[in-house]
């Protein structure tokens, strides 16, 4: 088991976690764009309740979460070997393809302000978050304007 702040994961939720992220493209996080890459796509399938929960804090690249860096660099050595999942439920299952749908073609750097625009934007007025956005992100109007529509097909 993984024992890190208040939450505990078993090795097979670990294992699972790695293994969704695998089936979301991610293949090494050998370089810091990927391990951002990485991060947001957890933040997300998080989010979605496909993976067990994870707590984040927000660093200079957005949602970021020392628990699963912990767990994902714990099973570095046999990560290449970890498979992706089956789903238990055809729910589930719904909710990976749209996830997996939403992200494909996204860059990092729109991850980050995707990621990051979900995590101030709680009960916010818009012109807060553009302002808290352009301070954090140094983001556009119009990104966070993109952010807005973007986020809300998740949620469709």
């Amino acid at each position: 088991m993984t024992e890190i702040g208040l939450l505990t994961r078993t090795k097979d939720e670990v294992i699972y976690t790695i293994g969704v992220l695998k089936k979301l493209g991610v293949k090494s996080i050998s370089t810091l764009d990927e391990r951002i890459n990485c991060q947001k796509k957890a933040f997300f399938a998080k989010s979605m309740k496909i993976i067990p929960p994870y707590s984040f804090n927000l660093y200079i690249h957005g949602p970021y979460s020392p628990n699963l860096s912990h767990d994902i660099y714990a099973n570095l050595g046999n990560f290449a070997t970890i498979p992706k999942p089956e789903f238990a439920t055809e729910e589930i299952n719904k909710k990976f393809i749209k996830l997996d749908n939403w992200l494909t073609g996204k860059k990092t750097r729109e991850l980050e302000i995707l990621a990051t625009y979900q995590w101030i934007s709680n009960g916010k007025d818009i012109t807060d978050i553009k302002k808290e956005m352009k301070k954090l992100k140094q983001t556009t109007e119009e990104e966070v304007l993109w952010c807005k529509e973007e986020l809300s097909k998740l949620s469709e």
